[in-house]
């Protein structure tokens, strides 16, 4: 009887071990799609944020050819144009 008991015992610690085993690749999977979706939202703010750093350098630069023709046309220019 003791001998029975102590398969039953050991086969039930082996299915243990396998129910162990699944439930450390779940997590393992789960751990895997979370860091997968959180470099993915890094993604979008790098391009986010790379997108608004690009509008805002040709923002900047049309200010500046703005106010560079704005000069160029003024009548201040024309005279110190004339002084040379």
């Amino acid at each position: 009887m003791a001998g029975i008991m102590n398969e039953v015992v050991d086969k039930l610690g082996g299915l243990g071990g396998v129910l162990s085993g699944i439930g450390a690749l779940a997590g393992a999977y789960g751990a895997y799609k979370s860091g997968r979706a959180q470099e993915k939202a890094a993604d979008r703010a790098y391009n986010l944020n790379l997108s608004l750093l690009n509008e805002e350098r040709m923002r900047r630069a049309k200010a500046d050819q703005s106010l560079a023709n704005a000069f160029a046309s003024s009548n201040y220019a024309k005279e110190q144009v004339k002084a040379f």
